[in-house]
């Protein structure tokens, strides 16, 4: 596949010297504006011509453009960078199969790994840490349903203690659900607290909503990380500008988040940055939250069924929003 940019004063323009070099069956892979000198770049691909295959021969048959054309459409449509938008379509072409999904579904499958969150002990603790209103108390509140209804064993652990109604937020849940809420003010105490556990338990701990801008509020987290020995997992809601989130997915990443859940798939059409953050910190897509309901709980996430919500005028209707 030959991939070439075109920059130009207008989108227009742009455009049409892609169409003019590499004709109508190039495919636009992404479309951006300079901020800095305010032109407008188009990257487009065209499949290099391949040999004709020989009757009754087992060799490839050229990659089926129209699929191509439908993933790079889905790709401008969530935001997807120009990077990234690029490898996944690479991917997608590589791979002999007509349906969008499926080839889509190859090239994420290429680009991310997949790893859900266990949901038998024994297992590490379970940090859940991201910026402000991201869903970490509510995440934390769904895994500890799953983890009832599984008939685990579960210890809830709380280190929001300043946010106003924190603490309550969270043990209206853990009431419920008839277990004790353990509160840590220090990372001292939260240390004292995972030691007490019991074992073997599923033991999840809630967090303060964190800037990840402020290197004291980040360096104050990294603290209870380490005294509580915990896998720090990343809470983000699937939209937002992809540079930002690249830069929220930098910072949580330098302190240690590695895996990523996507939450608020309800309220969101784009996810190209959530992808970015994956991207660009190395995290592995671990669940995703598609309503705001504890019960609905969490749900995995693999490749075929982020390429679903991605591309869903693809699936049929009776399939959708399935993880």
């Amino acid at each position: 596949m030959r991939l070439k940019s075109f920059t130009a004063p207008t989108m227009a323009e742009a455009m049409h010297l892609a169409r003019q070099e590499l004709g109508d069956e190039a495919v636009v892979v992404a479309t951006t504006e300079d901020e800095t000198d305010g032109t407008f770049r188009v990257s487009a691909a065209v499949e290099q011509a391949e040999p004709p295959v020989p009757p009754h021969s087992n060799g490839r048959t050229a990659p089926q453009s129209a699929a191509l054309q439908h993933i790079a459409q889905a790709l401008v449509y969530h935001g997807v960078p120009e990077n990234l938008a690029t490898k996944l379509l690479a991917a997608a072409n590589a791979v002999e199969e007509e349906d969008p999904i499926l080839r889509l579904a190859a090239g994420l499958d290429q680009m991310f790994q997949f790893l859900p969150l266990p949901d038998r002990a024994p297992a590490p603790p379970i940090m859940l840490i991201g910026p402000p209103g991201a869903g970490k108390t509510i995440g934390i509140a769904k895994l500890a349903t799953r983890a009832v209804m599984k008939k685990q064993t579960v210890n809830v652990i709380t280190t929001d203690i300043k946010r106003a109604g924190g603490v309550e937020q969270i043990e209206a849940f853990t009431q419920i659900l008839g277990l004790n809420l353990h509160i840590a003010q220090d990372p001292g105490a939260l240390k004292d607290l995972i030691e007490m556990q019991e074992a073997p338990s599923l033991t999840y701990i809630d967090s303060a909503g964190s800037n990840p801008y402020d290197p004291q509020e980040l360096e104050n987290l990294r603290a209870f990380i380490e005294a509580s020995g915990a896998e720090p997992v990343l809470v983000l809601s699937a939209g937002g500008d992809p540079r930002e989130m690249e830069e929220v997915g930098d910072a949580f990443g330098s302190i240690g988040a590695s895996r990523l859940i996507f939450t608020r798939l309800d309220m969101t059409r784009r996810f190209g940055g959530a992808l970015s953050a994956a991207d660009r910190a190395h995290l592995k897509l671990a669940n995703i939250s598609v309503a705001p309901k504890v019960t609905e709980g969490f749900h995995p996430i693999n490749p075929v069924s982020l390429a679903r919500f991605m591309m869903p005028e693809y699936v049929a209707p009776s399939r959708q929003g399935t993880a």
